[in-house]
């Protein structure tokens, strides 16, 4: 018997870390659910929003920076 060719199927697999994937998800369920929320508050009169989600958002972009995996 021989060995298997271990080479014989390339895998173009990237290598993506599972603790930013993770962490990506759980900023999305967050920015969500802050999302959610937002709509029971009041709003203000005029033309000013407060837009609470975009803060999570923000946070998640300085923290995995702007090449994060999708």
């Amino acid at each position: 018997m021989s060995d298997p060719n271990v080479n014989a199927i390339p895998t173009a697999r990237s290598q993506v870390n599972v603790r930013t994937l993770v962490s990506l998800a759980m900023l999305t369920g967050i920015a969500y659910v802050v999302m959610l929320l937002s709509k029971i508050l009041p709003q203000v009169y005029g033309f000013l929003q407060l837009d609470v989600k975009d803060t999570v958002i923000c946070i998640g972009g300085f923290v995995f920076g702007p090449l994060a995996p999708p």
